[in-house]
């Protein structure tokens, strides 16, 4: 029988357990205590769930496995001394898990390569006591000096151990201190995909989230004073310059890093110059889109308008009405050497500014 099998069959003694343990439920007194059967029922189901997740495990362990199989040949094509390394520290990490499942059952001879896999007993008190336990290897922490178990121990890049305490403390100061990340160890940096059996889940979400922070070139983080969070990369809007926050959901300006505020940044040096030579040039702003036009002359045609001004009022145009634009002359300032440069008023779709009604 394979383990998806074993599972399956697993599953469905757990289903009858609750169906039996709903039909004795309620018979005899109250002052009687849980029958025997009731006990016998839930010991039953603890073993079953307990298998269960072995079962699970294994196949879990047999894919994982498999995946490492089929990447193996890629890997020593394309870094053979990083494969090398892999291999070292994935015997070790195999040896330390498999200290965590304490079984007895002996590994299965050839000729019997084809029965059921059978599933680990509990050993007798005689057979414990004639066991001869064997002595596992034992490694000293290079954060605190102590000896410690080697599964409890992890391998840094230079070949340098630390406990799970040290280990710990070097990811939790790296969070708090700039200078101190990354962790590493003989100017080496410590993976954290490779150690992260050893560190705690509330400790990896906060490295991973550090990590963004640190690793991002130009960084914004909330202008309010009593949030001050930083803002991740995907809520940067490059072309509005502007973030949101995550924690208080406020706009920040990416160029001032003060509050969001409209048209452009007084603080933006480089759009300050552009205006200033856009006032000694005398060129024009788009009063939609704020962007900087240059015209000397143009022929434009009008195709549609809303708005136009009849009367000195603003009115809405009917269909079939005629909208003239409006060209005036102006004369330029004298610095700009030019002598006259036209305006064009118009209209698109949407309706920007008003026209005169011709007709």
């Amino acid at each position: 029988m394979d383990f998806a099998s074993l599972s399956l069959g697993v599953q469905l003694m757990l289903e009858d357990l609750d169906t039996l343990k709903s039909g004795i439920k309620g018979k005899g007194r109250e002052d009687d205590g849980l029958p025997d059967i009731a006990i016998a029922t839930e010991l039953f189901r603890k073993e079953l769930t307990t298998q269960a997740v072995l079962a699970s495990d294994r196949t879990m362990c047999e894919s994982i496995a498999e995946a490492v199989t089929k990447d193996a040949d890629t890997i020593r094509y394309l870094d053979p001394k990083q494969a090398q390394r892999d291999a070292q520290l994935d015997d070790e990490l195999v040896d330390k898990l498999r200290l965590l499942y304490v079984t007895d059952r002996e590994e299965p001879e050839e000729d019997n390569q084809d029965q059921d896999p059978e599933l680990p007993e509990a050993e007798s008190s005689l057979w414990g006591a004639r066991r001869v336990v064997k002595r596992r290897p034992r490694s000293n922490c290079t954060g605190c000096g102590d000896e410690f178990d080697f599964i409890n121990v992890a391998r840094c890049p230079c070949s340098h151990e630390y406990c799970r305490g040290c280990l710990n403390s070097l990811f939790q100061a790296s969070t708090l201190d700039e200078s101190l990340y990354p962790p590493r160890c003989c100017q080496q940096r410590i993976p954290l995909d490779k150690n992260r059996i050893f560190l705690t889940p509330d400790l990896v979400g906060r490295f991973k989230a550090k990590e963004m922070e640190l690793e991002t070139s130009s960084k914004v983080y909330c202008h309010d004073p009593k949030c001050s969070t930083f803002v991740p990369p995907r809520f940067v809007n490059k072309v509005k310059n502007t973030a949101v926050c995550v924690k208080c959901n406020k706009r920040t300006c990416t160029t001032c890093k003060g509050a969001e505020h409209a048209g452009d940044c007084p603080q933006d040096s480089g759009v300050q110059q552009v205006l200033e030579l856009a006032v000694q040039e005398g060129w024009q702003r788009c009063y939609n889109c704020f962007r900087i036009v240059e015209l000397g002359h143009v022929v434009a045609e009008h195709s549609f308008a809303i708005f136009a001004v009849s009367g000195g009022k603003l009115a809405l145009v009917n269909n079939g009405t005629s909208v003239a634009c409006i060209v005036e002359p102006r004369t330029s300032s004298p610095e700009t050497h030019r002598s006259v440069f036209w305006t064009l008023r118009r209209v698109r779709t949407g309706c920007e500014k008003p026209l005169l009604i011709s007709g």
